[in-house]
């Protein structure tokens, strides 16, 4: 593994742990319905990141917060704005 990839990697989860600080702050002041953090799965994205990124999340979110993956299509099509609290675009598929 690069040092670059390693930088990335370091600076992804710290900006994922401030959006994760975030929500959990804004949501527990909203009502008790549960939120949806969506990872999506698509073009782009490598299995190996959305299996660590989806894994990750679902350590450290309470079960307040349901994860789903969410498709190019869901994405374009669907209403899931109204009942998310974050929305991921993990990457790696351009990583050779």
């Amino acid at each position: 593994m690069s040092l670059l990839s390693c930088s990335f990697r370091s600076f992804s989860m710290a900006f994922l742990c401030f959006w994760l600080l975030t929500i959990q702050t804004s949501c527990s002041q909203s009502s008790s319905q549960q939120r949806t953090v969506f990872i999506y799965k698509g073009p782009g994205v490598s299995e190996e990141s959305f299996e660590q990124i989806e894994c990750a999340i679902r350590r450290k979110l309470s079960d307040s917060y349901a994860v789903e993956p969410i498709s190019p299509t869901q994405v374009i099509d669907d209403r899931w704005e109204e009942k998310s609290a974050l929305f991921i675009i993990p990457g790696g598929a351009d990583i050779p």
